[in-house]
């Protein structure tokens, strides 16, 4: 599952249930999802909060990305993932490392967002997070 496909289906949420701008945070891969809805639909979004998240992979600590690189689906530090997922997929327990394959790949390719303008800049508070995207001093209120 791409980080775009994470935005559509968030983006969907919030027009369906929610209705409303709303505030969003977002820590690690949901702060990049964060960040995607806010450029595709700023109408959406009244505050984001973003904590830990990377733009493009380019932005990623290299001991964090050799760490993500050697990472294998049996590792102990994974237990915490892989014990839930295999106790409740509908999928056989072996299963997992096919998911945690997708989620690799996925961290070691993903995002690339292009940093530019945010929607359609009509919006005040697009406005505000294309200044913070192009490293400005970041707005606080």
């Amino acid at each position: 599952m791409s980080y775009e496909v994470m935005a559509n289906d968030t983006i969907g949420f919030l027009e369906a249930v929610v209705g409303d701008p709303a505030h969003l945070v977002g820590w690690s891969d949901c702060g990049i999802v964060g960040l995607l809805v806010a450029m595709a639909r700023p109408e959406l979004v009244r505050k984001l909060v973003v904590i830990s998240a990377n733009f493009d992979t380019s932005g990623v600590v290299p001991h964090a990305m050799e760490g993500l690189t050697s990472m294998t689906a049996g590792s102990d530090d994974l237990a915490v993932f892989r014990t839930p997922y295999e106790a409740a997929s509908p999928n056989d327990p072996e299963h997992w490392p096919v998911v945690f394959a997708k989620f690799q790949k996925r961290v070691l390719t993903q995002p690339k967002i292009t940093v530019g303008p945010i929607g359609n800049g009509a919006a005040r508070r697009g406005a505000r997070t294309r200044r913070w995207l192009s490293g400005a001093r970041p707005l606080i209120n």
